[in-house]
């Protein structure tokens, strides 16, 4: 599913930069990419909009890199599997991580310039290789947002 407006990242699609960066190297069981106001534009995995009945509110991230570290620490994500509760562990000014209960699934959160691209991961991949993953991934999305131009998709 594309629709909103995102970056051009140069590859045909996200499905194509989500699997080399992401999903080949087991880094993440499901993603999201999301417009600064919310709307997905891209999603596959655990985060998939078409494996449930009911529409993922990504509302709950708009403006989430605003917030202050005394504000409410929890997320609730609908998964492919069912409502998952996530605890934030850390909140940086563009990355944000959590755990859900018995540590079974990880959320990491990063901004780019023109949107939020959001990860769940679960065991086997040890935490720090998939948090590394997910933030190089933005870092590449950070530096060519000077270079690159950006593309609405309905």
């Amino acid at each position: 599913r594309v629709k909103g407006q995102v970056m051009d990242t140069g590859f045909h699609c996200w499905e194509e930069l989500v699997k080399k960066h992401l999903m080949v190297a087991s880094a993440a069981s499901g993603v999201a990419v999301l417009s600064h106001t919310g709307t997905c534009v891209y999603s596959c995995g655990l985060l998939s909009t078409n494996s449930s009945d009911e529409e993922q509110d990504w509302s709950l991230f708009v403006g989430i890199f605003d917030q202050t570290e005394a504000e409410p620490q929890t997320l609730k994500l609908k998964l492919s599997t069912g409502q998952v509760k996530f605890v934030v562990y850390h909140r940086s000014s563009s990355s944000l991580y959590a755990t859900s209960e018995g540590r079974l699934f990880r959320l990491t959160v990063c901004s780019f310039p023109l949107g939020l691209l959001v990860c769940v991961s679960q065991p086997p991949t040890p935490m720090p290789q998939s948090i590394a993953a997910v933030e190089d991934l933005c870092t590449k999305l950070r530096s060519q947002a000077n270079t690159t131009q950006t593309t609405t998709y309905e």
